[in-house]
Protein backbone atom coordinates (compact mmCIF):
# COMPACT_ATOMS: atom_id res chain seq x y z
CA UNK A 1 0.00 0.00 0.00
CA UNK A 2 1.30 3.43 -0.97
CA UNK A 3 0.93 6.34 1.40
CA UNK A 4 0.04 9.83 0.19
CA UNK A 5 2.99 12.20 0.53
CA UNK A 6 1.67 15.73 1.19
CA UNK A 7 5.02 17.25 0.11
CA UNK A 8 4.97 16.13 -3.52
CA UNK A 9 2.71 17.19 -6.37
CA UNK A 10 2.32 13.86 -8.19
CA UNK A 11 1.45 10.81 -6.08
CA UNK A 12 2.42 7.21 -6.68
CA UNK A 13 -0.74 5.54 -5.48
CA UNK A 14 -2.86 2.73 -6.86
CA UNK A 15 -6.63 2.73 -7.13
CA UNK A 16 -6.75 -0.60 -5.28
CA UNK A 17 -5.01 1.01 -2.28
CA UNK A 18 -7.00 4.22 -2.58
CA UNK A 19 -10.41 2.51 -2.66
CA UNK A 20 -9.98 -1.00 -1.29
CA UNK A 21 -12.80 -3.46 -1.70
CA UNK A 22 -14.26 -4.44 1.68
CA UNK A 23 -16.31 -7.62 1.61
CA UNK A 24 -19.62 -7.08 -0.14
CA UNK A 25 -19.81 -3.28 0.15
CA UNK A 26 -19.10 -0.61 -2.47
CA UNK A 27 -15.43 0.44 -2.51
CA UNK A 28 -16.38 4.14 -2.67
CA UNK A 29 -17.39 4.05 0.96
CA UNK A 30 -21.11 4.71 0.41
CA UNK A 31 -21.94 1.50 2.29
CA UNK A 32 -24.25 0.09 -0.37
CA UNK A 33 -24.24 -3.69 -0.51
CA UNK A 34 -22.97 -5.17 -3.78
CA UNK A 35 -25.48 -7.48 -5.38
CA UNK A 36 -25.38 -9.69 -8.44
CA UNK A 37 -22.16 -9.55 -10.46
CA UNK A 38 -20.96 -6.27 -8.96
CA UNK A 39 -17.49 -6.69 -7.47
CA UNK A 40 -16.31 -3.17 -6.54
CA UNK A 41 -18.84 -0.39 -7.26
CA UNK A 42 -22.54 -0.17 -6.44
CA UNK A 43 -23.19 2.12 -9.41
CA UNK A 44 -21.43 3.89 -12.27
CA UNK A 45 -21.79 7.13 -10.27
CA UNK A 46 -19.82 5.60 -7.38
CA UNK A 47 -17.04 4.56 -9.76
CA UNK A 48 -16.98 7.98 -11.48
CA UNK A 49 -16.81 9.82 -8.14
CA UNK A 50 -13.90 7.69 -6.90
CA UNK A 51 -11.99 7.87 -10.19
CA UNK A 52 -12.35 11.68 -10.23
CA UNK A 53 -11.14 12.04 -6.63
CA UNK A 54 -8.34 9.51 -7.20
CA UNK A 55 -7.16 11.45 -10.28
CA UNK A 56 -7.13 14.75 -8.37
CA UNK A 57 -5.21 13.33 -5.40
CA UNK A 58 -2.81 11.55 -7.74
CA UNK A 59 -2.03 14.95 -9.30
CA UNK A 60 -3.64 14.58 -12.73
CA UNK A 61 -3.65 18.16 -14.07
CA UNK A 62 -6.54 17.56 -16.49
CA UNK A 63 -8.76 16.17 -13.71
CA UNK A 64 -7.83 19.06 -11.39
CA UNK A 65 -8.57 21.67 -14.07
CA UNK A 66 -11.88 19.99 -14.99
CA UNK A 67 -13.06 19.97 -11.36
CA UNK A 68 -11.90 23.56 -10.79
CA UNK A 69 -13.62 24.81 -13.94
CA UNK A 70 -16.84 23.14 -12.80
CA UNK A 71 -16.55 25.06 -9.52
CA UNK A 72 -15.19 28.45 -10.60
CA UNK A 73 -15.97 28.68 -14.34
CA UNK A 74 -12.58 30.32 -14.98
CA UNK A 75 -13.13 33.23 -12.57
CA UNK A 76 -10.25 34.19 -10.29
CA UNK A 77 -11.11 33.60 -6.63
CA UNK A 78 -9.00 36.58 -5.61
CA UNK A 79 -10.00 39.40 -7.98
CA UNK A 80 -13.12 37.87 -9.57
CA UNK A 81 -11.97 38.46 -13.16
CA UNK A 82 -12.57 35.81 -15.84
CA UNK A 83 -9.39 34.76 -17.64
CA UNK A 84 -8.97 32.05 -20.30
CA UNK A 85 -5.44 31.55 -19.01
CA UNK A 86 -6.50 30.81 -15.41
CA UNK A 87 -4.15 28.86 -13.17
CA UNK A 88 -4.99 25.92 -10.90
CA UNK A 89 -3.32 27.03 -7.66
CA UNK A 90 -2.64 25.07 -4.47
CA UNK A 91 -4.10 27.10 -1.58
CA UNK A 92 -1.65 25.46 0.82
CA UNK A 93 1.55 25.15 -1.24
CA UNK A 94 2.96 21.68 -1.88
CA UNK A 95 6.17 22.68 -0.07
CA UNK A 96 4.06 23.30 3.05
CA UNK A 97 2.14 20.01 2.86
CA UNK A 98 -0.53 20.87 0.30
CA UNK A 99 0.21 18.05 -2.14
CA UNK A 100 -1.82 14.87 -2.54
CA UNK A 101 -5.01 16.72 -1.67
CA UNK A 102 -8.59 16.84 -2.84
CA UNK A 103 -10.10 19.75 -4.77
CA UNK A 104 -10.66 21.78 -1.59
CA UNK A 105 -6.95 22.76 -1.61
CA UNK A 106 -7.14 24.20 -5.14
CA UNK A 107 -8.35 27.55 -6.36
CA UNK A 108 -8.67 29.29 -9.70
CA UNK A 109 -6.40 32.32 -10.01
CA UNK A 110 -5.81 34.64 -12.95
CA UNK A 111 -2.14 34.76 -14.00
CA UNK A 112 -1.64 38.18 -12.39
CA UNK A 113 -3.03 37.13 -8.99
CA UNK A 114 -1.08 33.86 -9.17
CA UNK A 115 2.16 35.76 -9.84
CA UNK A 116 1.47 38.08 -6.91
CA UNK A 117 0.68 35.17 -4.58
CA UNK A 118 3.87 33.40 -5.63
CA UNK A 119 5.92 36.58 -5.10
CA UNK A 120 4.49 37.07 -1.60
CA UNK A 121 5.17 33.43 -0.71
CA UNK A 122 8.76 33.69 -1.95
CA UNK A 123 9.38 36.86 0.08
CA UNK A 124 7.94 35.16 3.19
CA UNK A 125 10.03 32.05 2.55
CA UNK A 126 13.24 34.08 2.21
CA UNK A 127 12.41 35.95 5.43
CA UNK A 128 11.88 32.65 7.25
CA UNK A 129 15.22 31.35 6.04
CA UNK A 130 17.13 34.52 6.93
CA UNK A 131 15.57 34.71 10.40
CA UNK A 132 16.78 31.25 11.40
CA UNK A 133 19.25 31.20 14.26
CA UNK A 134 22.74 31.45 12.76
CA UNK A 135 24.19 29.36 15.60
CA UNK A 136 22.17 26.35 14.48
CA UNK A 137 23.45 26.61 10.90
CA UNK A 138 25.92 23.89 9.90
CA UNK A 139 29.52 25.03 9.68
CA UNK A 140 31.79 23.86 6.93
CA UNK A 141 35.57 23.93 6.71
CA UNK A 142 37.41 24.61 3.51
Amino acid sequence: MHKINKYIRRQRIDLIDFAPNHSNRCACGCGIELIGKKKRWASPECADRVYALFSIIKGNSAAIRKALFTMDKGFCRHCGVYDDGWVADHIIPVAQGGGGCDISNFQTLCPMCHSEKTRIQMVAHRADISSQDASSAPRFRL
